[in-house]
């Protein structure tokens, strides 16, 4: 039933109870169920994995329940390693980024959850205990060198993260066949390579790439820099095609209200959004600190439009899980997103 949750979330908002909340869908990108990452600061492993799922959906594969946590598993290493090469001066933490995700796909493959859970409780997640041990060992040793680092760091790294998620199989077995986590990637037939990263800010030259600069960019992933007259052109044009997207960006905004399913922002009159977009940025009044996944669009009968974005905190609020998200605060808060390079206009397609 979990190919169906995008059906159902949407005849339910389409039939309120109310004249006031009712909403017509310009778009709709099929999506599996709500998730919970619980007390795991993974918001990132699950928004990208949703997204994946939705990108398998449209590739005519079926309906998939993939590990969030497999992904997690291959990060951790390759974070205590760029922490060592910085000499500690990076940001080490349980967050990350969307192309983290695709790093992961395209090195190590994808398990079904069925396969990997990586529950630290039950089926569930607490990461208290694995993100203090990791940050507290990385501390002692990163600055250290040569006789005094430990040669052998990523094999405790290893024991710490296998010790909380468990080590995966190396082969596993799923609707009776028999696979590794590379040849379940591959039978998928989803290629990490297909995917882009856009931003928009003025601080760097249009149509190109660019490290993000943000700490929780900690393996320096490029990002395709648009004008900002394109940006939202680009997400619409994607929903509309079939295409769904990842959102990166600002969650801790005081609109952004997981009880009431919405997230707004206050302008003055005649504010200019494209000014301020970068402003904001600028001075951090948005900052990257959550990862959620863009399945739709729909419109208030008001003539307002919010984007639907499914979220990770479990089937919460006011659209169980969901939030609607204004177009100014989607511009503005949305720092960066992933999506299908297929999904873009041809015009910028091409000079990626």
């Amino acid at each position: 039933m979990k190919n169906l949750a995008f059906l159902s979330l949407f005849i339910w908002l389409s039939v309120s109870l109310s004249a006031q909340t009712l909403y017509d869908t310009i778009s709709v990108v099929k999506h599996t169920s709500i998730k919970d990452q619980q007390m795991s600061g993974t918001c990132w492993a699950f928004g990208t994995i949703s997204f994946i799922e939705s990108e398998l959906f449209r590739m005519g594969k079926g309906s998939y329940d993939l590990s969030e946590m497999y992904i997690v598993y291959h990060c951790w290493p390759a974070k205590s390693e760029m922490h060592v090469r910085m000499r500690g001066e990076n940001f080490f933490t349980f967050g990350g980024q969307m192309h983290d995700v695709m790093n992961v796909v395209a090195n190590y493959g994808l398990m079904p959850e069925k396969a990997y859970g990586g529950y630290t409780m039950g089926p569930g997640h607490d990461h208290s205990l694995l993100d203090t041990a990791l940050v507290h060992y990385m501390h002692s040793i990163a600055k250290l060198e040569y006789p005094n680092l430990p040669p052998d760091y990523l094999h405790h790294v290893d024991s710490i993260v296998g010790a909380n998620l468990g080590v995966p199989h190396e082969e596993f077995t799923y609707n009776g066949h028999n696979y590794t986590a590379e040849s379940f990637r591959d039978e998928l037939g989803f290629n990490p390579d297909d995917y882009v990263t856009i931003t928009s800010y003025s601080h760097h030259p249009y149509y190109e790439y660019y490290v993000l600069d943000d700490k929780y960019n900690w393996a320096s992933g490029l990002y395709f820099n648009v004008p900002p007259e394109r940006y939202l052109q680009i997400v619409d044009s994607a929903l509309l095609k079939g295409y769904s997207l990842v959102y990166d960006g600002d969650a801790s905004e005081v609109g952004f209200l997981e009880s009431k399913g919405t997230a707004t922002i206050d302008l003055p009159d005649n504010s200019n959004l494209i000014e301020l977009r970068q402003q904001m940025y600028n001075d951090h009044r948005t900052t990257v600190d959550h990862v959620m996944h863009v399945v739709g669009k729909l419109k208030k009968y008001t003539g307002e439009e919010f984007y639907l974005v499914k979220n990770s905190w479990g089937e919460i609020g006011k659209y169980d899980g969901y939030i609607l998200m204004s177009s100014d605060f989607f511009f503005l808060k949305s720092v960066a997103l992933m999506l299908n390079k297929k999904a873009l206009p041809e015009d910028i397609r091409e000079r990626l």
